[in-house]
């Protein structure tokens, strides 16, 4: 509620989820540690594949609208 006292009513409330099943997460879980990898045992990786998705999609936002 402060924030929208400071910055006003927001246009957008935009939710995001992260699968740790994603392909790109256990593409990158297969390279950097092996194939038997879990997803819950890597919390970087997860955390920085999701940031680069929760980026390109405001990049997208942004952008394109």
């Amino acid at each position: 509620m402060a924030m929208v006292a400071q910055l006003g009513v927001p246009d957008l409330f935009i939710t995001m989820t992260c699968n740790p099943k994603d392909e790109d997460i256990l593409r990158s879980l297969k390279e950097q540690v092996g194939d038997d990898a879990q997803a819950h045992n890597y919390p970087h990786l997860v955390t920085r594949i999701s940031y680069l998705k929760f980026k390109k999609m405001m990049d997208e936002v942004r952008k394109d609208g």
